[in-house]
């Protein structure tokens, strides 16, 4: 159902349903301007395609812009049910992981908060390293026995704003995780023309690489692929590939 201002009552969802959304806006070649989730709802700002190629057929809220240039998708999430964590690490530790996992992407930190039972990091990062920021804030939260319990992401010109809040216990197994599923889409948050072209070598050709180690990779939904390398000289290199070359 679309209205021309938010709902006050979302109807409740399951979880894919914020992954099924970020698709409809990647087939109607849409961009997210922004994207939160907080208390168990999910809002989406998109431009760049209409509201029903997005929301029809899915339980949500519409909401549009004042300017008419855009619109948010507002859905009931969800809060995934947690268990407590062995050895869970302490806040101060869980802050210290997710910081030096930000190193590789050339991401600055704004603000790094911890306490007893939250640990919130806001930094900001470039447009081609917001999917493995994502993914590398999630992944050493779980190693630590937390988990996502907020984020909000907005982007701009040349990169994203980005505010993660963590909270100790792990997610059930086999429960989805909404920030994993935002790190899978980021490429929506930047136009095509901003992302390096993909860069298709013959297979005959071996091209002499300078010695480096590989610390991540983003695969867009076009099939390509976005290799991340630091050098011995400590300096990270993006390249870019097709999933099949």
């Amino acid at each position: 159902m679309m209205t021309d201002r938010k709902t006050a009552a979302l109807p409740r969802v399951q979880d894919e349903t914020v992954a099924a959304l970020l698709a409809a806006v990647a087939r109607s070649g849409g961009t997210l301007t922004a994207a939160a989730w907080q208390d168990g709802t999910c809002s989406l700002s998109v431009t760049g395609c209409r509201p029903q190629a997005v929301a029809s057929g899915e339980r949500c809220a519409v909401s549009l812009s004042g300017g008419g240039e855009g619109f948010e998708v507002a859905v009931r999430a969800g809060v995934p049910p947690t268990g407590a964590a062995e050895n869970a690490a302490a806040a101060a530790d869980v802050l210290c992981a997710v910081r030096d996992a930000l190193a590789p992407c050339g991401a600055s930190i704004l603000r790094g908060e911890a306490d007893g039972d939250a640990v919130t990091v806001r930094y900001y990062v470039g447009h081609d390293a917001l999917g493995l920021a994502l993914r590398l804030c999630a992944e050493q939260a779980g190693l630590c026995g937390w988990r996502e319990r907020a984020f909000a992401v907005r982007g701009s010109t040349d990169g994203c704003d980005v505010t993660l809040t963590f909270a100790a216990g792990l997610r059930q197994p086999g429960t989805p995780s909404l920030l994993w599923t935002l790190a899978r889409y980021a490429p929506l948050f930047a136009p095509a023309a901003l992302l390096p072209p993909a860069v298709v070598r013959p297979r005959h050709v071996a091209a002499p690489q300078p010695a480096r180690d590989k610390i991540g990779e983003v695969r867009r939904l076009d099939g390509v692929r976005y290799a991340y390398y630091r050098l011995d000289s400590g300096r990270i290199v993006c390249e870019a590939e097709r999933a099949d070359g």
